[in-house]
């Protein structure tokens, strides 16, 4: 400094907040010292120095906060819109695009409500920008969004509020009270995939109602997630009441839902349980057969989250496996009545030539003739029965001629009348003018013939329940047959649908 002609100086250190101290020198040429008042005139111009550099510091960060600002709002996808005092201060391009302005700057001091299609979100926006919440706040809400050319599409807003203020560069307050940032988001693409969503869900609950099948999604604890239409419909049980419930405790009836219990910890376990077959509890029917199976649902990850229960209603289809049981015991029975009345055919063929010799070699008037006649009558009648037994075990088909159903009548009449309790007494009435009717003789023996066996078991169920109760038995039991023509008018048929209207012959057992 003294090279410089510079003997003298002072040093003040200049104040600024948040950053290092730096010092002021001033040097003088002359060696006489600073007195009070450059001393001040120094401080002073210390701390006007701190101030500029405090300043410049201060707008060197808002340009950078503003230029990463605005970086950050043209690189926004979601459209960004700034309101204040229920006008747009700011917006960014990709709102201009989506609202179908050409550039951001259309959408200033615009009213906010401009860009809704509906007059209930206009009023509901509205109402947020009318009464900011305090603080920070925010709202959502989905809405149909108008652009400019008048079109609309399906949008999410999001609506925040700050409470700052806008300052120019020498941060002077330009506006105050808070900032809302409204921000959109085109939902047509969100509401498309909804859309087809929820066609596969229709789709999917379409093919579960009309599977036929019962199909319940039940978690870890059986409680039912998934309760189908035809569920529904064998149990008797409404969705709403089946959901949460545990699927043993709602339908399976007994100790079986312990298999179900078993089969459902299978599946969690990743193990594949043994398909059952367990009755269920219906509401406003007969418990009904069900054939189950049990498969896991996993999730994106391959985690089992739920079991699959599916059901298959086989109640008619065991039935009918009963039924064909029967059948083939019925065909067995036929094969073996059959067998028996060929050789009781043949016995009787022995008896009925014995006794027809016998009565060649009795004289007229002999008192064996009766008795031998007799033998004859109920041999021919005997034959009768194994030429029926023989039908019967045959399986013929129908063959169908005209018939004069009354002797028919006559001989079941007849045949029944000589197997039956002596206490009951049978007996027929034919109309004289009886029409012949085109049908198999021995279908219609065998009807008639089941008909007076069930009548005579009502008979007899009448006599064990007098004698259990030490009544005296009652008489005048009777079985009453009948053959007469009918006519079947329009009346008739009115009443009864499946009727035609013609000339019939009506059997009747009484």
């Amino acid at each position: 400094c003294r090279r410089h002609g510079l003997v003298r100086c002072a040093a003040a250190r200049i104040e600024q907040n948040g950053f290092p101290h730096k010092v002021l020198v001033v040097h003088a040429d002359t060696a006489a010292a600073f007195d009070v008042h450059e001393t001040k005139a120094l401080a002073a111009m210390a701390r006007r120095v701190g101030s500029a550099i405090q300043g410049a510091r201060r707008h060197e960060i808002f340009v950078n906060a503003k230029t990463s600002y605005d970086e950050l709002l043209r690189n926004q996808r979601d459209g960004v819109i700034l309101v204040r005092e229920g006008k747009v201060v700011r917006a960014n391009p990709a709102a201009a695009e989506m609202l179908g302005y050409a550039s951001p700057g259309l959408l200033f001091d615009a009213d906010p409500v401009s860009i809704l299609a509906e007059p209930d979100a206009v009023a509901g926006l509205r109402y947020e920008l009318r009464e900011p919440g305090k603080g920070e706040s925010r709202s959502e809400w989905e809405a149909s969004l108008l652009r400019m050319d008048g079109s609309t599409f399906p949008g999410e807003i999001r609506l925040t509020w700050a409470p700052r203020e806008d300052r120019n560069d020498s941060f002077v307050p330009k506006r105050r009270g808070p900032l809302g940032m409204i921000v959109l988001r085109d939902g047509t693409e969100r509401v498309r995939v909804l859309r087809e969503l929820r066609k596969e869900r229709d789709f999917s609950n379409r093919m579960l109602d009309i599977s036929g099948a019962l199909v319940l999604q039940v978690n870890g604890a059986g409680e039912i997630l998934l309760f189908n239409r035809q569920c529904e419909e064998v149990t008797g049980i409404a969705v709403r009441d089946a959901m949460g419930k545990k699927m043993w405790d709602l339908l399976i009836a007994g100790p079986a839902g312990d298999l179900h219990r078993d089969a459902i910890r299978a599946v969690a376990a990743g193990r594949t349980p043994p398909p059952l077959e367990t009755a269920i509890v219906a509401v406003h029917a007969s418990p009904r057969t069900i054939a189950w199976t049990h498969s896991p649902l996993h999730d994106e990850t391959g985690s089992i989250v739920s079991v699959i229960v599916t059901g298959i209603d086989v109640t008619e289809r065991r039935m009918l496996e009963k039924q064909l049981i029967e059948m083939q015991k019925m065909e067995a029975v036929g094969t073996l009545a059959g067998g028996i009345a060929h050789d009781f055919n043949n016995i009787l063929t022995g008896i009925l030539g014995s006794l027809d010799l016998a009565r060649g070699f009795v004289p007229p008037g002999s008192p064996a003739s009766a008795p031998i006649a007799e033998g004859i009558k109920a041999s021919e009648r005997a034959v009768q029965l194994v030429r029926q037994l023989l039908d019967f075990s045959r399986r013929a088909p129908a063959e169908c001629r005209p018939v004069n159903l009354g002797h028919v009548v006559r001989e079941v009449t007849a045949l029944f009348s000589q197997t039956i309790d002596r206490r009951i007494e049978v007996t027929c009435s034919i109309a004289d003018d009886l029409l012949p009717a085109f049908v198999d003789p021995n279908q219609v023996h065998q009807v008639l013939m089941n008909l007076c066996v069930n009548a005579r078991d009502a008979i007899m169920e009448s006599f064990e329940a007098e004698e259990k109760s030490r009544r005296r038995p009652l008489t005048g039991y009777w079985i009453y047959t009948r053959a007469e023509n009918v006519e079947v008018d329009d009346d008739y048929c009115r009443i009864f649908p499946y009727a035609r209207k013609g000339r019939y012959i009506q059997l009747s057992i009484g």
